[in-house]
């Protein structure tokens, strides 16, 4: 009942991520499952297998879109990688004894997720939950939202993606990389054509979800500490 997911793909974590790690496994109180790429294909469900496009994806994007797979498929935690110094098992029992789908921490102010189409809900972020963690009960109706519109984006961006995948960097978006301007010059970024924005692939998709179904989920998690784990 107390199991959480954590993924990561690509180099060894650097110190700062292990130590990160293993305070989730320690504190926690959970059992704690890191998803990599050599145990990844157990967690594959026959009927309904990873997107053909997920092999083109960044390291984050990867991540990403694993949120809503695992979420839907298997329920349970999830967390980034970054510190945490508190039980889990009370946010679980929490959600398991309500008629909710899933439990969170407050979106911060500036941290919603959206496209310019649906910018009316960035004042609204304190009826959101954030992304770094959250508990989801198994095969909700709202997961399965996510899910499926998941793979309406992977659908749209494919044929683009077997063309520019993500994997010249584990942060890898259109035109470049997240948070790293000087990474391309102007006469590079035509070969930059990855066809994803940062957070097109987790935010933009769930954050309007919650927006629609604000009934459906409990805020009350920590939260996550941002602080030296990079």
């Amino acid at each position: 009942m107390y199991k959480i997911f954590c993924f990561w793909f690509g180099a060894e974590m650097n110190p700062n991520r292990k130590s990160s790690y293993e305070s989730i496994k320690n504190n926690s109180e959970c059992d704690v499952v890191l998803v990599t790429d050599d145990n990844l294909k157990d967690y594959e469900i026959h009927e309904s297998p990873f997107h053909n496009g997920f092999k083109y994806l960044s390291l984050t994007h990867k991540s990403d879109y694993l949120r809503s797979y695992f979420m839907y498929h298997y329920g349970g935690g999830y967390t980034d990688i970054k510190h945490c110094d508190y039980s889990w098992r009370r946010y679980f029992d929490q959600l398991h004894n309500s008629d909710k789908d899933f439990i969170g921490y407050r979106e911060i102010n500036g941290g919603v997720a959206t496209s310019h189409e649906d910018s009316f809900i960035r004042p609204y972020y304190d009826e959101l939950c954030g992304n770094g963690h959250y508990i989801f009960k198994q095969k909700t109706d709202l997961s399965k939202i996510w899910l499926n519109e998941t793979k309406n984006k992977m659908d749209e961006v494919y044929e683009k993606l077997r063309v520019y995948p993500g994997h010249y960097h584990s942060r890898a978006v259109f035109g470049g990389v997240h948070g790293d301007e000087n990474f391309i010059t102007d006469i590079d970024k035509e070969k930059y054509n990855y066809p994803l924005g940062w957070n097109e692939l987790l935010g933009r998709i769930l954050h309007k979800i919650m927006f629609n179904n604000r009934d459906r989920f409990l805020i009350g998690m920590p939260l996550p500490n941002m602080s030296n784990y990079r």
